[in-house]
């Protein structure tokens, strides 16, 4: 891939894209944006299933209600979720 800042539109030389600089920055946001929700939800899908089999577990022990059990599930969630979110952002 090459970019060229010239104006025009992108044309083929030699079997390579010349693309200017508004379509490379274009392009470059959508690849990047790809690879950090892709990555993102890896984590996520990484973290969440142990923290809820741990949560089912000790409902299952202390013979905690459904609801106590959902809402705890639900809270450790949405922990995760700002967790994965900040470490993206910062």
């Amino acid at each position: 891939m090459v970019t060229n800042r010239k104006p025009g539109a992108a044309q083929e030389e030699k079997g390579e894209l010349i693309l200017e600089h508004a379509k490379f920055r274009e392009w470059a946001l959508v690849l990047f944006t790809e690879a950090a929700v892709g990555n993102a939800g890896k984590a996520i899908l990484g973290r969440l299933p142990l923290g809820v089999a741990g949560i089912v577990g000790v409902g299952a022990v202390v013979k905690g209600g459904k609801e106590v059990v959902g809402a705890a599930i639900g809270v450790y969630a949405l922990g995760v979720v700002t967790s994965v979110y900040l470490s993206l952002s910062g």
